[in-house]
């Protein structure tokens, strides 16, 4: 409720229903069977940065983390968007325009759901996911004032451009401006972290899991500035949860 209401100062804490059973506070843990895949429940495999969400129009403003555990000091990591002006006029063009994918991270995935009954009722959210998965549309992932553009990017979850020529390179310098200044965060206990999903990107470096109850543990929301955009996916105009 603590993250929620600080979250509240930014705008409205929204959830998917296909990712952690819909609900709006999540538990960011390792789990075991987690522990190789890109998820924020892994542990061993190196979690890319990323925008939250990227793969959705109607993703969050903001991410939020209020961290509860962290006993191994792992890192988040975070980079944000200053270094975007060392582009090429030409690579930002291109970068503004809709050549690129991004597919649903696996955390939007069917298969990482345990509660079989959750599963039955999100059927239908889940073929849209899997829509979205198979005929990904094309996007720009450079948007808004072309001197300070906003992002949406996650690598992991993208495919190779062949077309239009360059296109794949202007990505690449983008990834590698980010790459370089990218930083670690290391929150303990108490410490609440809000980053800007349209400004910034975010990870986490792998470590060696226990799974003995006393692994680092995050609560996280998503935050969005303006509810109504997402009227038609939302089963009430009181709803907060994304289908």
């Amino acid at each position: 409720m603590f993250l929620v209401l600080i979250g509240s100062l930014l705008g409205e804490c929204i959830g998917w229903t296909t990712q952690q059973a819909g609900r709006v506070v999540h538990d960011i843990a390792p789990i075991k069977a987690h522990q190789h895949e890109q998820l924020g429940s892994g542990s061993e495999q190196l979690l890319w940065w990323h925008t939250e969400d990227a793969f959705h129009p109607l993703r969050g403003d903001y991410i939020g983390m209020f961290c509860l555990r962290n006993p191994d000091r792992v890192p988040t990591t975070f980079a944000n968007l200053k270094g975007l002006g060392e582009l090429s006029a030409d690579q930002r063009r291109l970068l503004m325009e809709p050549h690129f994918t991004i597919r649903p991270d696996n955390s939007h995935q069917q298969k990482v759901l345990s509660d079989i009954g959750a599963q039955a009722a999100q059927g239908a959210s889940y073929d849209a996911i899997e829509r979205m998965n198979e005929r990904p549309d094309k996007i720009a992932v450079l948007f808004g004032d072309p001197a300070e553009p906003y992002a949406r990017l996650d690598p992991y979850f993208m495919d190779p451009v062949e077309d239009p020529p360059g296109a794949q390179q202007a990505l690449d310098a983008l990834k590698a401006i980010l790459d370089r200044d990218l930083r670690d965060l290391v929150l303990q206990p108490g410490d609440v972290c809000f980053i800007d999903n349209f400004q910034g990107v975010h990870g986490r470096k792998p470590f060696k899991a226990r799974y003995d109850g006393t692994d680092r543990w995050m609560k996280r929301v998503n935050v969005v500035r303006d509810l109504r955009k997402s009227r038609e996916i939302r089963a009430s105009s009181t709803s907060r949860i994304m289908n």
